[in-house]
């Protein structure tokens, strides 16, 4: 029962109930108007079809809702149903053969898993797998299986349209007789075939009537008009297409018995309004059931026919002789309403009732929202504490695991290991810190106060050594705390998030960020700020895996240097560039980059400094400078990553766009575009998203 309570909660478990309830509604009303005019069933499956397929949709209307309890059901064991073979469609697409399922029980282990209320034996298959997943795979078993009888079906359609020979001429004009006083304005093929067994019309988008040979040379003209008029009946409701709706509907719900029947029972209600619109161009209905009871006989008398026709057919052909025997009066405009109003009601009734639990009551109800309002609020008080009473309060979870820790060691080695961490807050970044940390993690391995080391040594550490300590962290030590209220496991999660991203590993860093949300939303870091606050949004994270590459530029740019001046004449350069970039707004600046200029002229640095000078220059030697680093100092990097020339050339457009020179700014704007698409500004942003 508890299975059947969590599965209710589903909105899968929802549409598939609600899909029940509507099916049974129809087959109630299929049942009450099974001896009426054809055109009520025609309406009522139709609408149950489009209804069917507008589910998923209407359970988020605001409908009223009838609650079923579940607690009042006896425990329900599905029998295997049987299923009848598919009956012969004249004129629709013959129905596959439905299939049953037989249930399948897991039997309780006392030493099993219990996973979605179902026990599991231990080490079974069942263990490595989902309920709902073993479900999902049945299902898309048998509904790949339908659809590929289907497809099967329609290629053999195809295969025997396409090696048909059309009919005489006199058929063939016939046939148009007809379309136009059935007001049918599709051109519709008559062929023959000798592979085909009985007369049918296919083709939704091009329509075709397929005749046998043989039963296409014994039929006068009179009994060819009857059946003409019927097949070509069909296309006047466009029953081919609703036929084709509902078979692919029991494909994909083959495993519901309710929807089994259903195609047979819509057809046969197609073939009842065919004979009605067919008899209705003869004298009386009895001329053609008369006539209908002529082409059967006719059918029987070919023997490829006569098995198929008796095992499948020869109980709807009575059905429809019985039907054509009866005066149903004539339809009328308030019958549609009528019928249309019936399956709307069915559509509300359904989409309203929803499955629930005993405890689901309205008073539970409201105490349930009214816990989620409490956690809420709490969630949000702890947001809004400043990051000291962050601490404060996070001390707490620090002592609780140190308690734990209490009752596996003595005072003394407790003691110990307390000193091994020291050294790591009084020696931070020595040698000792490493071995210090790596011994304790040996001797106590299972203490609070390790997995603080463990992540102390990830942040020493660089590389693929940071990240298995920072793994470490997360698979043993995730509940270990600081002193402040530090998780180690979460913290470790932040960290090793930056580490993914740093390597350009977007996914797992994203995947690492999500898990901190979701499970650790509360967690800080050492300044008491929550980690989720310091997550970095897409487009921060853009930018700083954007900068990293471009610190690689500057890198290399460096090398450079490094082959035309000795290590002492750099340090020179860099003393020069910072003091330089101190006095860019005073009078000295200028005489400070000359002296670079002169000194260094093409040391990376002298690109740098001279592109801040030309920014920082009001006057007429504001374009020279700009040129100056773009023909000069073009392939010149600042530390963050951005290019001299490609952002002087941003600079000079800007310059142009004040002198109102719009040509140069047109001209500036397409060189970056063309030639700099990915150069950045000092924030990380690219340039062809700041041009205006």
């Amino acid at each position: 029962m508890k299975t059947l309570l969590d599965l209710s909660q589903s909105p899968v478990f929802v549409i598939l109930w609600k899909w029940t309830v509507l099916l049974v509604l129809g087959w109630t009303a299929h049942g009450l108007l099974r001896s009426r005019d054809a055109r009520w069933r025609l309406i009522l499956w139709r609408g149950v079809f489009c209804f069917g397929l507008a589910l998923p949709l209407i359970q988020f209307l605001p409908l009223p809702v009838f609650q079923i309890p579940v607690h009042d059901f006896a425990e329900i064991v599905p029998a295997t149903p049987s299923v009848a073979a598919p009956s012969l469609a004249e004129a629709t697409i013959p129905p596959g053969t439905a299939r049953s399922v037989a249930p399948v029980v897991v039997e309780a282990a006392k030493d099993g898993a219990a996973v979605n209320g179902v026990h599991r034996p231990a080490g079974s298959f069942f263990s490595t797998i989902s309920l709902n997943g073993l479900l999902i795979t049945i299902w898309a078993t048998g509904a790949l299986w339908g659809a590929l009888r289907l497809v099967r079906f329609m290629i053999q359609l195809s295969t025997l349209k396409r090696s048909a020979i059309p009919a005489a001429p006199a058929i063939q004009v016939l046939a148009g007789e007809i379309l136009q006083r059935l007001r049918i304005k599709r051109f519709v093929r008559v062929l023959v075939s000798d592979s085909a067994v009985s007369p049918f019309v296919s083709g939704v988008i091009q329509p075709a009537i397929m005749l046998p040979g043989k039963l296409a040379q014994s039929l006068s003209s009179e009994e060819m008009a009857a059946l003409l008029g019927h097949e070509i009946a069909h296309l006047r409701r466009h029953d081919l297409l609703w036929c084709a709706g509902w078979r692919w509907m029991k494909a994909l719900f083959w495993f519901h018995p309710l929807v089994w029947k259903v195609p047979e029972v819509h057809s046969l209600a197609c073939e009842e309004e065919a004979d009605s619109v067919a008899s209705s161009q003869t004298e009386n209905r009895a001329s053609y059931a008369h006539l209908l009871a002529q082409i059967t006989l006719r059918v029987l008398a070919v023997p490829e026919m006569e098995t198929q026709l008796a095992v499948n057919g020869t109980a709807q052909i009575t059905h429809r002789l019985r039907r054509l025997g009866k005066e149903l009066g004539i339809w009328k405009p308030t019958h549609s309403l009528a019928a249309f109003g019936l399956v709307l009601a069915m559509a509300l009734i359904s989409a309203g009732c929803n499955v629930t639990g005993e405890k689901d009551t309205q008073e539970v109800k409201q105490l349930k929202a009214q816990v989620a309002a409490l956690e809420k609020r709490i969630s949000e008080m702890q947001n809004s504490l400043q990051p000291v009473e962050r601490q404060r309060a996070f001390r707490e979870k620090f002592e609780r695991r140190s308690e734990l820790d209490q009752k596996k060691y003595t005072q003394e080695q407790l003691m110990e290991a307390e000193k091994l961490y020291m050294v790591a807050n009084q020696k931070w970044g020595s040698p000792e810190v490493v071995e210090s940390l790596q011994t304790m993690i040996k001797k106590y391995p299972d203490i609070n106060r390790t997995g603080c080391a463990t992540l102390y040594l990830a942040q020493l550490s660089q590389g693929d050594e940071s990240a298995k300590y920072l793994q470490d962290c997360i698979e043993k030590y995730n509940d270990c705390y600081y002193g402040d209220g530090v998780q180690v496991g979460a913290y470790a999660r932040f960290l090793l998030a930056e580490n993914y991203r740093s390597k350009g590993e977007k996914e797992k860093a994203e995947a690492l960020c999500k898990e901190i949300k979701d499970n650790y939303s509360d967690s800080i870091d050492h300044r008491g700020q929550l980690l989720i606050n310091l997550i970095p949004t897409k487009s921060q994270a853009e930018q700083q895996a954007r900068q990293r590459a471009y610190r690689e530029k500057f890198d290399r740019r460096r090398e450079l240097d490094l082959k035309k001046y000795t290590q002492e004449q750099l340090t020179e350069a860099e003393n020069m560039y910072t003091a330089a970039e101190s006095k860019l707004r005073s009078p000295e600046s200028i005489e400070s980059v000359n002296q670079m200029l002169q000194k260094f002229p093409d040391a990376n640095r002298t690109g740098c400094i001279l592109l801040e000078l030309a920014q920082t220059t009001t006057g007429p030697e504001i374009e020279k400078y700009f040129k100056d680093c773009i023909e000069k100092y073009n392939d010149c990097y600042y530390g963050d990553g951005v290019q001299v020339g490609p952002f002087a050339r941003f600079w000079l457009a800007d310059y142009y766009s004040k002198t109102k020179e719009i040509e140069k700014v047109a001209a500036l704007y397409k060189e970056i575009k063309d030639n700099y698409s990915d150069a950045i500004d000092h924030n990380g942003q690219l340039l062809i998203t700041l041009i205006k």
